[in-house]
């Protein structure tokens, strides 16, 4: 049988930018960085920075939240797996070290 493949949904749709900003928050936090070493190291506007700490996420991507992530030294994963009960979930899962 061959099915048609059906479109992913957007990224966005699915992971909470909330979320996300609040993990970008937790690591400037855990390692006690200013928003001025984030943008260095993130090679982002501080002004962007100051926006997603304080959760004002209009205009932010999730993938650009993911970015920050990234340049902040954190992995992230997208995992799609095969279900065991028919229909799918969608789950966020923030692994700390």
């Amino acid at each position: 049988m061959n099915k048609t493949p059906r479109p992913l949904q957007s990224i966005g749709s699915v992971v909470s930018r909330d979320a996300i900003a609040k993990e970008i928050g937790r690591v400037i936090s855990d390692r006690g960085l200013t928003q001025n070493q984030v943008s260095y190291v993130t090679g982002e506007p501080q002004s962007q920075i100051s926006l997603v700490v304080t959760r004002k996420l209009r205009g932010f991507s999730v993938e650009h939240l993911f970015r920050i992530l990234n340049g902040l030294g954190r992995d992230v994963e997208i995992r799609i797996a095969q279900s065991k009960r028919g229909r799918g979930k969608v789950r966020l899962n923030v692994m700390t070290s």
